[in-house]
């Protein structure tokens, strides 16, 4: 759902931005779609990507070496912050919002993901449960 709904909504994706998503499994969805031309993976830890690609294979299925495929170590909201690069889709593909990760639901993540959004971009989230982790969606649709 994080993968496909929102690239065939944009309808003519050819950037996408995945932050997070070390373990491969969304990678994968996204490098199913050959209109895509360029695929950004922002991971905070290359040990995850190692490992995951070692241990659970399945996960990825070889899309790691897809060639539209760069992988970026960094901090999801430095990345979005900074670059200056444009993506049609962004798919943030992050764990709960404690620890380190808690920025990453934050409006300041929102408003950065935004400005690296082309127009007519879709940005989708991992999120809470809405009758379990009222917060947590409530601050997610919050404006920017």
């Amino acid at each position: 759902m994080l993968a496909h709904v929102p690239i065939l909504a944009h309808g003519n994706a050819k950037r996408v931005l995945i932050v997070g998503g070390g373990d491969g499994a969304m990678l994968r969805e996204v490098v199913r779609h050959r209109s895509v031309e360029h695929i950004t993976q922002v991971e905070i830890d290359r040990q995850v990507i190692d490992l995951c690609r070692e241990y659970l294979p399945n996960h990825s299925r070889g899309a790691f070496d897809d060639r539209r495929v760069n992988i970026v170590i960094d901090d999801g909201l430095n990345f979005v912050r900074t670059t200056p690069e444009r993506f049609d889709v962004i798919i943030s593909d992050i764990n709960d919002p404690i620890g380190p990760g808690k920025t990453l639901f934050s409006q300041v993540f929102y408003a950065a993901c935004h400005r690296c959004l082309l127009p007519g971009g879709v940005l989708t989230t991992q999120n809470g449960v809405f009758f379990m982790q009222e917060e947590e969606v409530a601050t997610t649709a919050r404006p920017c």
